[in-house]
């Protein structure tokens, strides 16, 4: 898996085939979407008019509880192979793929550990290169392992200057599973303007002649982390993907990591029962 991918949430609809094209000259091979963001049909086109070999390509795509309502009530769920394996061919058809390198659970849903045993069943099927979660804890990480026997490839989660996210981060690397963060950046909080201006991350900026944005990415990728940087703007594409003609030093790391509030944008998934 590549280390730098672009997400794709809340990208344009009537420029999202431009943007995608533009990433992919500027290098980006990995492309993360979702059926929640209702783009996998976009991307489909946008990737179909590249024209590249499959290969050369990284997609990731995302199963979403509501993908597997039937019955009455919105409060009846009902997970079934069946179910988890119509939603799988939909987003395939939709990005006009015959596999899936990555696909994950989007959340810790209370039906999660149904859902992976239905994803891990479409893996050995073939569909999927990969199988993954988003925001897992260390507990539902072992219990998903113990009740299948396959350990996560990827655990997708939050991560910022101002959430660490140490711990998990610790739990992840000692079961070798390979960690992607989102919303690097703040995401949708109002927050997001402070973390750019936050006067530690500016002046560690300017000392390597960087922008904060990339230094977050750097701080992040000297972590081992994967990363997928949403932008619509190709230079921030450009600048996105320029971080690895410089280093930062252990001071600058740890100066960073002191930067932590527990700030969750998104809610902090927790344990589910």
């Amino acid at each position: 898996m590549p280390k730098i991918g672009l997400g794709t949430w809340a990208l344009p609809n009537n420029s999202f085939v431009d943007i995608i094209k533009e990433a992919y000259k500027l290098g980006y091979t990995k492309f993360d979407t979702a059926w929640k963001y209702n783009n996998e049909l976009l991307l489909g086109e946008a990737l179909d008019i590249l024209g590249c070999d499959r290969r050369e390509l990284f997609i990731t795509t995302k199963l979403h509880e509501l993908q597997l309502f039937w019955g009455g009530h919105f409060k009846r769920f009902h997970i079934r192979k069946s179910s988890v394996l119509r939603a799988l061919r939909a987003s395939l058809k939709r990005l006009q793929l015959d596999y899936i390198d990555l696909y994950l659970i989007h959340w810790p849903f209370p039906q999660y550990l149904s859902m992976y045993e239905d994803i891990v069943e479409c893996y050995k099927e073939g569909l999927i290169k990969s199988v993954g979660v988003c925001s897992f804890t260390e507990r539902q990480i072992d219990e998903i392992y113990e009740k299948t026997k396959v350990m996560p490839a990827v655990n997708q989660f939050e991560i910022s200057p101002y959430n660490t996210r140490k711990e998990l981060i610790k739990a992840c690397n000692d079961r070798n599973i390979t960690i992607e963060a989102y919303s690097q950046f703040g995401g949708r909080m109002v927050a997001s303007s402070t973390l750019m201006n936050d006067s530690t991350l500016v002046q560690i900026a300017i000392l390597h002649k960087k922008s904060v944005a990339q230094v977050i990415l750097r701080w992040l990728l000297q972590q081992n982390i994967c990363i997928i940087p949403r932008s619509k703007d190709t230079l921030r594409q450009q600048e996105n993907i320029d971080v690895f003609d410089f280093v930062l030093s252990q001071d600058d790391m740890e100066q960073i990591d002191s930067l932590n509030k527990e700030y969750y944008v998104w809610g902090k998934p927790g344990d589910v029962d």
